[in-house]
């Protein structure tokens, strides 16, 4: 059992460790939840000239996703608003869902243009690492729930 949550905490480590050094290291590095899925491990596999490329195309693309990001805080406090004062809260609902869609949609066409610059070798070493990635959540949720089994188990 002590090797079981000894492992977990390894792995949990390790993962964030390198979650932490490829976030900050890479311009998709983002506070929320819109991150496009896989892009942490693209920007691993990146040579120097092509994460050049990337920058590019985030400087090129950055007052649309900036705008897009105000839109979204202000969809935001309009909904709280919204909720708080009994308000719209249905169209202030649908409009945070179309900020959030269109915010979205910007993120995955600047991954295709990104993803456009990977050789095949580099597709394989992305999504490989992303899947070595998703297996160690996994098992770092499947630990957890097992300790919080346990530990209701003691409390019972």
């Amino acid at each position: 059992m002590k090797r079981q949550y000894g492992a977990a905490a390894v792995a949990l480590v390790l993962l964030l460790g390198a979650s932490l050094s490829l976030a900050y290291a890479n311009p998709w590095r983002h506070h929320g939840h819109h991150e496009v899925p896989g892009m942490m491990a693209v920007w691993a596999v990146l040579q120097p000239s092509q994460k050049d490329q990337v920058k590019a195309i985030f400087e090129k693309e950055g007052p649309v996703l900036k705008a897009q990001h105000t839109t979204l805080k202000m969809a935001r406090v309009a909904l709280e608003q919204a909720l708080l004062s009994g308000g719209d809260v249905d169209g202030a609902t649908r409009d945070l869902e179309k900020a959030h869609k269109e915010h979205f949609e910007e993120r995955v066409k600047i991954a295709k243009q990104i993803v456009a610059l990977l050789t095949p070798q580099q597709r394989s070493s992305a999504t490989e690492l992303l899947s070595k990635v998703v297996n160690a959540h996994r098992e770092i949720e499947s630990a957890f729930a097992e300790a919080r089994k346990q530990a209701a188990a003691k409390t019972q």
